[in-house]
């Protein structure tokens, strides 16, 4: 039986939210563990929610040229502020009107540059809510503090999921709640304009359908680390399999219903694992789910730099590689090794599975390599998957440069570019924007004395080596990577991936993106019903009712999407007052699972910021409240994020119209809609 269990914060209404999750998404029966079952997929009205501080205009004439990594609300970065007598206060995350839980809160402090203690201006008050309930408030650093801190740790931000090295900490400590959330700082834009922060995790449907992590389950299996890591007996089988070269690729051919539970392999000749790649297939598709490098498999860097290392999933010693990720299939699995060089060696293959259906709902392994050397101003491209649904997993970032001219506009020293993630087809600041350091390792300042080469920390891992070759040109390679253990990345229809590098930052590099995914294949939402607000004929047809609503018009980039060099937005719009009353309709409602109202928003930024709500009512009843954060004046427009308001199926199912009402609620910033898209889910 999978295991999962609400946070023990608040026993009466937090545990009561993942024991009704429990109750109405409970999996399929089996003997797998919660590490076998990391391929289970939440339900499609789930969402991810990502607020991280970072570079969001990389331009060289944005408003601090591209280097504003914390709060200084010049280049609209995913947070606010606000005075509470005479302290300032940042707010990392503020989540209103749905459940959900966090999986990740990161921090990194300067002092880690240098490997000082923590200073004393980094020694912030820091305070999590949950449902206006104050439940945790100490000083920053104390959220963060290792299994080998002198003082120990502090509950329940311990075990091995709480960790830090090289400035960089974090927690994947879970913490659920039942309709408000927020993480705080107390402390100025100037001390906090150079940090890096991030909080992760998951938002419920409104039937709040959506486990919450066991985190004691997950120790379990984090204390194997170094030997099997599943519940269920290991069955390993080896066999030799000869590759003698890029036209004779060897196969091994599983029959199903099963899943893999570890693939292991160790060549004969270490100094070919550059050249060993590895595909898959599923279930008699055609298309190959995973075509990469085995070598990712086991986080090995590239051979000339690798060493032994061993995460929660991955590892390698040198020579064998191994991986613990479950790759589950109904009917048969193929897979096909292929040696790239001219030179023959042999694969010494271990698989070990787990025979019978794996629990729904499930998603298929898929991973992808995308490599590249940058150049100035254009964005280095990731997947882009169309028309499917899944989680994101995991990101391993490869990058290498070198001294001989190959490489221009390089540094040594700054490695790194922003991540970018779309996800179901949409912009904002729901999704996951940040620099690498943040996003792709959790990790904190690399190439400096703090910072410890090959070292593998709970759910990621990050490795540097430098190395003089015999003419005198300097190389680094470099590996960060991190396993998305309470935070996947979950998508409906779709997600891109692309980091943006070379525009402000000059320094480039030749890298590599391995992600892996688990995919169902098909989207299972779809949008139907488009508004363009303030448009006479649009508005006639949705049957549009206002009180005041003055139309506006405004050109301005989209927040945060300068990293895909979206041009500006020329559009029309309403400045809602009182009320805005649209009709919903189609022949198709009645095949959905599900109906939700996205919201793109002209938000001006008023001082230091502030919150725009709206409630939001279906045929007069009220269905969910519409919550986001102000922007600025240089990218006014605001898309995605909590502005897709899922309404609650009890008032939508078993209807072919139905009549929507978005309200103001007094006292947060102007309600500014520019369009309305209404989308519908095929499956749960």
């Amino acid at each position: 039986m999978l295991e999962f269990a609400a946070v023990a914060c608040r026993p009466g209404v937090l545990a009561s939210i993942a024991a009704t999750a429990l109750a109405a998404f409970a999996p399929a029966q089996g003997t797998l563990g919660v590490s076998g079952s990391f391929a289970r997929l939440q339900p499609a009205r789930a969402k991810t929610f990502i607020k991280s501080s970072s570079d969001p205009d990389e331009r060289p004439f944005s408003a601090v040229m591209g280097n504003d990594d914390g709060f200084s609300g010049l280049n609209a970065v995913e947070s606010f502020r606000y005075q509470s007598g005479f302290d300032e206060l940042s707010v990392l995350a503020d989540i209103q009107g749905r459940a959900g839980y966090m999986g990740l809160f990161f921090r990194n402090f300067w002092s880690g540059v240098a490997g000082l203690p923590i200073l004393l201006q980094e020694r912030n008050r820091a305070q999590i809510y949950a449902d206006n309930q104050l439940l945790h408030d100490r000083l920053l650093p104390d959220y963060f503090r290792n299994t080998t801190h002198p003082r120990g740790q502090i509950a329940p931000f311990d075990g091995p999921f709480t960790a830090g090295r090289a400035g960089g900490f974090l927690t994947h400590t879970p913490i659920a709640w039942q309709d408000q959330f927020r993480v705080q700082v107390y402390e100025n834009a100037f001390e906090n304009s150079g940090r890096f922060h991030k909080v992760a995790g998951t938002l419920m449907s409104p039937e709040r359908l959506v486990e919450v992590p066991d985190k004691a389950a997950w120790e379990r299996v984090y204390s194997r680390i170094g030997g099997w890591r599943h519940d269920v007996p290991r069955n390993a089988t080896t066999t030799r399999l000869a590759l003698p070269g890029p036209d004779a690729p060897a196969k091994v051919h599983l029959n199903g219903p099963g899943a893999i539970l570890e693939l292991r392999g160790r060549l004969l000749d270490p100094s070919l694992w550059d050249d060993i790649w590895v595909r898959m297939r599923w279930d008699g598709m055609q298309e190959y789910y995973v075509e990469a490098p085995l070598r990712f498999f086991g986080a090995m860097v590239r051979r000339g730099f690798s060493a032994p290392m061993d995460t929660l999933f991955f590892g390698n010693d040198g020579q064998e590689i191994w991986c613990y990720l479950p790759m589950p299939f109904d009917e048969e699995a193929e897979l096909e090794f292929v040696n790239r060089s001219t030179s023959g060696t042999s694969l010494d293959l271990t698989l070990s599975t787990w025979q019978g259906q794996y629990p729904t709902p499930w998603g298929y392994f898929s991973a992808h390599f995308d490599h590249e050397i940058t150049t100035l101003g254009v964005p280095f491209q990731g997947p882009e998957l169309r028309d499917v649904r899944g989680m994101l997993r995991g990101l391993f970032l490869e990058d290498f440069v070198d001294t001989s001219g190959r490489i221009l506009h390089i540094d040594l020293m700054h490695l790194e570019g922003d991540l970018c993630i779309r996800i179901n087809g949409n912009r904002g600041d729901d999704h996951n924007f940040a620099a690498t350091e943040t996003s792709v390792g959790k990790w904190g300042w690399y190439g400096t004395q703090s910072d410890v080469f090959f070292a593998g920390d709970t759910s990621f891992n990050t490795a540097m080596m430098p190395r003089v070759r015999p003419d005198y040109v300097v190389e680094i390679e470099r590996i960060q990577g991190s396993t998305y253990v309470f935070d996947p990345v979950q998508f409906a229809d779709g997600i891109e991936i692309r980091l943006e590098h070379g525009v402000h930052n000059l320094a480039n590099a030749e890298y590599g993106l391995f992600s892996f995914f688990y995919l169902q294949p098909g989207a299972v939402r779809e949008t139907f019903q488009t508004l363009d607000v303030g448009d006479a004929a649009a508005e006639t047809g949705a049957s549009v009712q206002f009180g005041t609503a003055p139309r506006f018009e405004l050109t301005s980039p989209v927040f945060r999407d300068a990293f895909f060099g979206t041009p500006p937005i020329h559009d029309d719009g309403r400045d809602v007052r009182d009320y805005y009353r649209f009709d919903v309709q189609s022949p198709r409602l009645g095949r959905y699972r599900g109906v939700g109202v996205g919201f793109r928003l002209d938000r001006p930024k008023v001082g230091d910021g502030q919150l725009c709500q709206a409630r939001v009512f279906v045929d007069g009843v009220y269905a969910g409240l519409m919550h986001s954060y102000s922007s600025n004046a240089l990218n006014r427009w605001k898309e995605g994020g909590e502005l897709e308001v899922e309404l609650p199926r009890s008032l939508t199912d078993g209807k072919s119209r139905f009549t929507v009402e978005v309200r103001p609620v007094a006292g947060t910033a102007p309600l500014r809609i520019g369009q309305v898209t209404v989308h519908g889910y095929l499956r749960d």
